[in-house]
């Protein structure tokens, strides 16, 4: 049987957001000041940048480095902001990473308008390895214009039940326990086979098994919980699935049973996190989950009142 902890409320309290300079184009700032404000965290802000533009900018001025509405948004969660050079990023991140201890990384990663769009491709890779937190990613499928859920209603945890996924599924289940959201757990066989139907069932059986065993008992009475099992290229059928269900989240391990290495995003992950339509929360097996009181924040009772009001 594969036993999880029970799903507590997740807590932020210190929130390190990774990207382009100048923000205000990237849809991971209004993203992450929601995050921030809705837990009264404090965010850090890093800019990757190339030497030459470095050499040029060493320290974001407070007084003109936004815009008049992103300067006051970001002021008002007590933000601190820094330009890291390219080249000692993973130093940098590591450095910030200890000294801080961050619950969360947000980074925006792929955007094909920005001019350092090669840069926040390669910070990735650094933010991935620099800290013992999640990490959530803001990919090139995310659309710009459009404003990214901070509170998620629809939530989609891929598994193949290895080491990184069940310890991303306790990250799945206290985001949807926080938000009383909707979850689908699913499940993809790898590889397309002319099989009957009866032979789909059968193999289905085993693993709709283990996806209700990690599903906690109090879970579903907060969120509704939609175990599925597919078949075909895993990655491939993530990213349908987040966007038949209009996902606002997808929350991965970083590699699974296919792995190469531990230490580096599976080919999985990286497809998910390429093409995915929403934010993908990433998890090591290792990643820490800070939590608070066990009791869940009744939102939807806190909404009816205040429209009441």
């Amino acid at each position: 049987m594969l036993l999880l902890e029970k799903p507590s409320r997740i807590q932020l309290e210190k929130i390190l957001l990774v990207t382009d300079y100048p923000p205000w184009a990237d849809v991971a700032v209004p993203y992450t000041l929601g995050l921030a404000r809705e837990h009264g965290a404090r965010m850090h802000v890093v800019h990757p940048v190339t030497t030459h533009t470095f050499q040029k900018l060493t320290q974001v001025p407070q007084g003109g480095a936004f815009r008049e509405s992103w300067r006051d948004l970001v002021f008002e969660v007590a933000a601190r902001q820094v330009a890291v050079d390219t080249d000692f990023m993973s130093a940098r991140l590591r450095e910030l990473a200890d000294r801080h201890d961050f619950d969360l990384i947000v980074v925006s990663v792929g955007r094909a308008e920005t001019s350092s769009n090669r840069a926040l491709g390669n910070t990735l890779e650094h933010v991935l390895s620099s800290g013992d937190c999640p990490v959530m990613v803001i990919g090139p499928a995310v659309e710009s214009g459009v404003p990214v859920r901070a509170e998620p209603a629809t939530i989609l945890h891929a598994t193949d039940f290895s080491p990184h996924a069940l310890a991303a599924a306790q990250h799945a289940f206290s985001w949807a326990q926080e938000y009383q959201s909707w979850i689908t757990l699913l499940h993809v066989v790898d590889g397309v086979g002319a099989w009957t139907e009866s032979e789909r069932e059968r193999l289905e059986r085993p693993f709709r098994a283990w996806m209700e065993e990690l599903i906690p008992a109090e879970l579903p009475v907060w969120c509704e919980v939609d175990p599925r099992v597919e078949f075909g290229r895993p990655g491939k059928k993530i990213v349908q699935a987040a966007e038949e269900l209009h996902a606002d989240l997808v929350v991965i391990g970083l590699t699974g049973m296919d792995a190469v290495t531990q230490d580096s995003p599976g080919a999985t992950a990286l497809e998910v996190i390429s093409r995915a339509p929403c934010p993908v929360l990433v998890v090591r097996d290792y990643m820490k989950k800070r939590t608070a009181r066990p009791v869940v924040r009744d939102r939807r009772a806190q909404r009816l009142a205040v429209t009441a009001a």
